[in-house]
């Protein structure tokens, strides 16, 4: 549990690296037209979204815990 909050952290700033990357690739891509740099698979935007839920869970997981419990008992 102490290391919670600072791994939470490394991962909003992976994927904030992450989402930036990945639509500066597709920002290259459409303005030149010519496609140099090849544009970031399918698997990087689910890996990136999944991701971002998963982050967006941990963020909210005190607000939410206490309701889940209530529902499930």
């Amino acid at each position: 549990m102490p290391l919670r909050w600072p791994l939470t952290a490394l991962s909003v700033l992976g994927l904030t690296a992450g989402w930036w990357s990945y639509a500066r690739g597709r920002k290259i891509c459409m303005a030149d037209r010519s496609c140099s740099v090849p544009l970031p698979s399918r698997i990087t935007s689910v890996a990136l979204v999944v991701g971002t839920a998963m982050t967006l869970t941990a963020l909210l997981w005190d607000f939410v815990e206490a309701p889940i419990m209530k529902v499930l008992s």
